[in-house]
């Protein structure tokens, strides 16, 4: 921080503190405003704020790789609950062994119980990490540790478009979502993990045009989930359950799969595998249970091209060789179709 200049109007009452037509200029940042606290035993402000340019680059430390590999070999432990903080958790009915993978974030989330705010921020410009994101808007209301997100969005960064709105309770202790609606939108994948630098899961270069609507709905321990997922000509449905905690069963879905040509979706996936003749569409139903080192499917109904399927599947990956166990029934197949391209060489 090498510049910091202060504005604003202040006006002092019985009931309240306000600032006004405040101006802040730091560094190359400017952040305009007004604000207003109530005169009470608990804390409680409004606030609408424009942030006109906020580089974020120049306060976050970049970690080199040698950083980096002195932060993998320290082996210090995460930072465990305090004592008060424990009595709090256990007083709200939360259980403290399913959240010790947070260490010190829950301490943090305790604090937003303590005020009450209404916020509205708009920035117009933010740098990150040599990305610039244009007017970003969050609109929300913080009330007892509940937070309604009013309307939160990202118009453009890079190709991704993205909105949430819903509500989030009982904000540290037992963790509630109601109604939490999550749009988004991106032209590459691609761009997006090697944004946060993370590798893949899946071949992504071919990934194009992606879509996302989710809605979440119940407590943190399990999680309802209603989602529906566009790939290209790829259209994927989830319906279920989350349960993060639980060391049985992660989730519950059941999943619906389309596309319309088969054989496509495998080039778009960079599947090696590529039949000799058009398959045609991919239409499936299944239920989906993720437990610990293993994927079950179950009830999986549909059909790939003129093929109709029923069966179910284990994946079972708790052992060092993976094994796998498919019960499938299947219609009349042509094996013709579906054989690999062989590429030939032609004599001259």
């Amino acid at each position: 921080l090498r510049k910091l200049n202060f504005k604003s109007n202040i006006s002092l009452n019985t009931k309240d503190f306000r600032i006004t037509n405040a101006e802040l200029i730091f560094d190359s940042s400017r952040v305009v405003g007004n604000a207003i606290f109530a005169v009470q035993k608990r804390l409680s402000f409004g606030a609408s704020i424009i942030i006109d340019k906020l580089n974020l680059d120049g306060y976050f430390k970049k970690d080199s790789a040698e950083n980096v590999g002195k932060k993998k070999s320290t082996g210090k432990s995460k930072k465990t609950l305090s004592a008060n903080e424990n009595k709090t958790f256990e007083a709200n009915g939360a259980h403290h062994q399913n959240y010790k993978m947070f260490g010190d974030i829950f301490s943090k989330l305790l604090l937003l119980k303590k005020f009450d705010a209404n916020i509205n921020i708009k920035a117009n410009s933010l740098i990150y990490r040599e990305h610039t994101v244009k007017n970003v808007y969050f609109d929300g209301l913080l009330h007892n540790g509940n937070l309604e997100i009013r309307h939160f969005k990202i118009p453009k960064f890079g190709s991704l478009r993205t909105s949430v709105k819903g509500q989030i309770k009982n904000i540290g202790s037992e963790l509630e979502i109601k109604d939490l609606n999550i749009k988004a939108h991106t032209n590459s994948i691609r761009q997006i993990f090697k944004f946060l630098n993370i590798p893949a899961p899946i071949y992504t270069k071919k990934l194009k045009k992606t879509n996302l609507t989710a809605t979440l709905n119940g407590d943190i321990q399990k999680l309802g989930l209603k989602a529906q997922v566009g790939i290209g000509d790829t259209k994927v449905q989830l319906s279920g359950h989350l349960e993060p905690f639980n060391k049985q069963k992660l989730s519950e879905l059941a999943v619906r799969i389309t596309d319309q040509n088969f054989n496509r979706m495998l080039r778009r996936f960079n599947f090696v595998y590529q039949p000799r003749k058009k398959v045609g569409q991919l239409k499936i139903a299944a239920i989906l249970r993720v437990q610990k080192n293993k994927f079950v499917i179950k009830d999986l109904n549909g059909n790939l091209g003129q093929v109709d399927l029923q069966g179910d599947v284990l994946i079972n990956l708790s052992d060092s060789r993976p094994y796998i166990d498919w019960r499938i029934n299947a219609g009349d197949i042509n094996l013709n179709s579906y054989l690999e391209v062989v590429e030939t060489l032609s004599e001259e």
